[in-house]
């Protein structure tokens, strides 16, 4: 699995996202340790058009129910039916948040906060700061 990749389709797209949580990325040093990893996006029309894009690329299937897994479809609408959506693609595991409990004071305020750590390519990404990561309830 790569997390990595699915990091930098993301930012291919200019995917606006902050990674979340611990288990999907050794803290800090961008290596991987699961094969799973959780972003919160900004939640704007146009963010939410270019994950979807993202998504695609890395061929992202989504539960639409029981252990019904489908194509991300071109239609965004799916994307706003709820706040967590948990999809499997050929590189892991994605959970996309489009919000988090205890991070009351949004999308910008967190990333002002977040740390910008280096992949092993020397891409950037950013990731929940040591403060906000004691926030989050999931």
């Amino acid at each position: 699995m790569d997390i990595e990749h699915i990091l930098r389709i993301l930012n291919s797209h200019g995917v606006s996202y902050i990674v979340i949580g611990t288990t999907g990325l050794m803290p800090h040093s961008g290596l991987p340790l699961t094969n799973n990893v959780g972003v919160l996006i900004s939640d704007t029309p146009e963010n939410r058009t270019e994950l979807n894009f993202a998504l695609q690329d890395l061929g992202c299937h989504s539960c639409s129910g029981e252990n019904v897994w489908n194509a991300v479809p071109d239609d965004l609408a799916w994307l706003e039916e709820k706040t967590v959506h948990d999809l499997t693609c050929p590189h892991g595991t994605v959970a996309i948040y489009r919000a988090v409990k205890g991070l009351d004071d949004g999308f910008e305020a967190c990333k002002s906060r977040a740390l910008v750590v280096a992949m092993q390519d020397g891409e950037l990404y950013y990731s929940l700061c040591d403060e906000d990561k004691s926030r989050v309830q999931v």
